[in-house]
């Protein structure tokens, strides 16, 4: 698999997982329960995401 493949293959286990803690918080009452795990997990995903490449681009400059 090539790099880009392990890239999306590594996102979509996160959101998988993020999105199953979701689903268990609902069920202990430890978030709002009308929530879309789904849609939460792929925001917060994203985020991390986001903040990672800003994180790289920093380090980018500074070199």
């Amino acid at each position: 698999m090539r790099n880009s493949g392990k890239k999306i293959e590594a996102f979509f286990q996160l959101w998988i997982a993020v999105a199953r803690i979701l689903v268990e918080m609902e069920k202990n009452h430890q978030v709002y329960g009308g929530m879309d795990p789904r849609k939460c997990a792929q925001s917060i995903v994203a985020m991390i995401e986001g903040g990672l490449l800003m994180v790289s681009r920093q380090n980018i400059q500074v070199l």
